[in-house]
């Protein structure tokens, strides 16, 4: 396995971890053959609902690549900085107006300093606030009765 797919898989499992220590039910599949790395278990209003999740991860901010087109239609996107060991979510339909396609080659999101800044602000990195997010009708979701 090479160092890049051993710390990948590595961050995958941190964020699955805080997500559990979070309250989230988060399931990781046995295979990472449809880029799933995880997959998430809300309930609310008597439903629960199952959110496809994406990790990116890398020692700075200014290492994560990601291709926002190739993301799961109901999914939901968590970056993660080993430096700081922080985590910022999105959900996918906005990652598409955040990070607008540039690159097709190494990916959409090329995160700068103030970017981080402003998503901090915003409570990106408050994991109590996706689930609290993700609780909204509003949020696209695979649900089951």
């Amino acid at each position: 396995m090479s160092i890049r797919m051993r710390n990948g898989k590595g961050f995958e499992l941190t964020v699955l971890g805080l997500l559990t220590l979070a309250g989230f039910d988060a399931y990781a599949p046995l295979v990472d053959d449809q880029g799933i790395d995880g997959v998430l278990r809300v309930k609310a209003d008597g439903q629960t609902r199952y959110f496809d999740l994406q990790i990116k991860g890398s020692k700075g901010w200014n290492g994560i690549r990601c291709k926002v087109s190739s993301l799961p239609p109901n999914g939901v996107l968590i970056l993660y900085c080993d430096d700081h060991k922080e985590t910022l979510w999105f959900l996918q339909d906005e990652c598409l107006k955040l990070f607008p396609a540039l690159d097709p080659t190494w990916g959409d999101i090329f995160l700068k300093v103030a970017q981080v800044k402003q998503f901090r602000e915003e409570g990106r990195n408050d994991l109590t606030r996706l689930m609290d997010r993700l609780r909204q009708p509003s949020a696209q979701a695979a649900v089951v009765p």
